[in-house]
């Protein structure tokens, strides 16, 4: 498995982020991120830092959203 992908899986664990969230906030779709994921498709460096945003405002909303309960 590629590290940028083990990195990306690492994040989503970390955050508790769903694949559906991740695909909703960085633009793409399911499928296009479970191939991503699945190793059966490689994003572009650019892509792959535009998960990886998507994955840290994901994780910034879900914290914001555990300080308010």
């Amino acid at each position: 498995m590629n590290n940028y992908i083990w990195l990306l899986k690492q994040k989503l664990s970390k955050y508790g982020i769903k694949q559906r969230e991740l695909a909703n906030a960085s633009g793409r779709s399911e499928n296009n991120l479970s191939g991503i994921l699945n190793g059966k498709s490689s994003p572009t460096l650019e892509s792959f830092s535009a998960l990886l945003d998507a994955c840290e405002a994901v994780s910034y909303t879900h914290l914001r959203a555990h300080e308010t309960e």
